[in-house]
C-alpha cells in the first residue's frame, strides 16, 4: 500500500562482526533513528504478515565519517507474505 508501517521490528547488526548492535521498532508514522558509532551495518525489518526484508550494506566507517560514525534511518518497502 506504500503507507508507512508502524511497530516493525528494526534491527541493526555490525557488518563486520555479524553482530546485533541495536533493536528498536518504528513509530506510528514508521520512523526510527538509531546513532551508530563509526563501521559498517546492516539492517533487517520484521513485521506480521509481511517478508523480513534486510538492507544493503551500510558504509558509516571512520573513512567516511571521519571518525563520527552517524545516525541510520534508511526506509525500505516490505511485501506482504
Amino acid at each position: 500500500t506504500n503507507k508507512p508501517l508502524s511497530n516493525v521490528i528494526v534491527r541493526i547488526f555490525d557488518a563486520g562482526y555479524d553482530k546485533l548492535v541495536n533493536t528498536v521498532t518504528t513509530d506510528k508514522k514508521g520512523r526510527y533513528a538509531i546513532l551508530v558509532g563509526p563501521s559498517t551495518y546492516y539492517i533487517s525489518f520484521e513485521k506480521e504478515g509481511y517478508k523480513a526484508t534486510k538492507s544493503d550494506i551500510l558504509d558509516f566507517s571512520s573513512r567516511k565519517t571521519h571518525g563520527m560514525g552517524g545516525m541510520i534511518s534508511e526506509s525500505v518497502k516490505m511485501e506482504t507474505k
